[in-house]
């Protein structure tokens, strides 16, 4: 049987940016920002059947809209303003991580809609692609690896092991590119994405490796709308800049099968059930408080005699079972 740790969790975009040039037009766009401002600065949209909460704000030298599914920023456009010879962009649209990670349906049916409308309106200004593996990043370090980069940074550390939670190649704001690999869990808690990534939470650790590739490289390497959509354009991609004999490469990225070895995973979220999404992300957070306060709600019920002759008793039980699994993963 092949070692799990050969094998992975997901791979794929995990940001896109967008940028369309001046002379762009869209009737769509200009009646998003109709009537908008400081204080009327909310409504809902439904969008290529997906309906969405959005969120105004202006300031500077754009007017921007946050899109937000199931509770989650997923989509950010930005209406440039008139800024002269100096301004050749009209707006600039990026999808989150979120976008790619609350619903996999979702996000490839919304985005083969838009690219088929816009694929010859827009140039891509970012992309960043994303592996993640079950297995430290200690562990994943350790294993070895090659660069070219001339800036390393380390961020974090285990405060149980010691172990580095960051290590970063290359500088943030690069209009090049750069890889981060890093502790996904613990990532995932300080977000507070767990509600999306509670199968990853089956395994004792996962290290995400991300490419963030900028402006100059996505020209470099002929990143369009047409090829970015392609897995094996990802693929080919992630392999130039990870697993490059030449330039950056991690000696435990060798034994990973893009076309076999990835575990599977339950579908995370459906449409129907964004509802219950969102009051399991505030149950969790609301019981983050608790604990960071240094109180155990399960003890509180269990010793409580009001909340046992109130309760019933099985319904009391259950409580503290799923209480104590969001205990352990703090």
């Amino acid at each position: 049987m092949q070692d799990i740790e050969s094998k992975y969790l997901h791979f794929g975009l995990d940001f896109l940016g967008l940028n369309f040039p001046d002379r762009f037009k869209s009737t769509l766009f200009e009646s998003f920002f109709i009537g908008l401002s400081v204080n009327s600065n909310f409504f809902r949209l439904e969008w290529y059947g997906y309906k969405f909460d959005v969120t105004f704000t202006g300031a500077g030298d754009k007017n921007t809209l946050m899109f937000s599914y199931g509770g989650f920023p997923v989509i950010n456009l930005a209406k440039m303003k008139n800024m002269g010879a100096c301004a050749p962009v009209s707006y600039k649209m990026c999808f989150y991580g979120m976008f790619f990670a609350v619903d996999k349906d979702f996000s490839q049916d919304f985005l083969n809609k838009f690219f088929d409308k816009y694929e010859n309106d827009c140039d891509v200004s970012r992309v960043d692609i994303a592996l993640d593996v079950p297995v430290s990043v200690s562990k994943f370090l350790k294993k070895g690896y090659k660069t070219n980069y001339n800036k390393i940074s380390e961020f974090g550390k285990n405060e149980r092991t010691g172990d580095i939670e960051t290590k970063q190649f290359g500088t943030k704001g690069t209009k090049k590119h750069m890889i981060r690999v890093y502790d996904k869990l613990k990532d995932s808690k300080k977000k507070e994405k767990m509600a999306i990534y509670l199968d990853y939470f089956s395994h004792p650790n996962v290290t995400r490796v991300e490419c963030e590739i900028n402006l100059e490289s996505c020209k470099r390497f002929c990143v369009t709308m047409e090829r970015v959509r392609d897995p094996k354009f990802q693929q080919a991609l992630f392999r130039s800049i990870c697993m490059n004999p030449r330039g950056t490469e991690f000696n435990y990225l060798s034994c990973v099968n893009f076309d076999v070895n990835v575990i599977p995973y339950r579908k995370r979220i459906s449409s129907e059930k964004f509802d219950e999404l969102d009051y399991i992300r505030r149950f969790i957070g609301y019981a983050k408080g608790v604990f960071d306060m240094g109180l155990d709600p399960a003890d509180i019920l269990r010793d409580n005699k009001d909340y046992q002759n109130y309760c019933d008793q099985r319904w009391l039980q259950k409580a503290c079972i799923e209480i104590e699994k969001i205990k352990n993963i703090y």
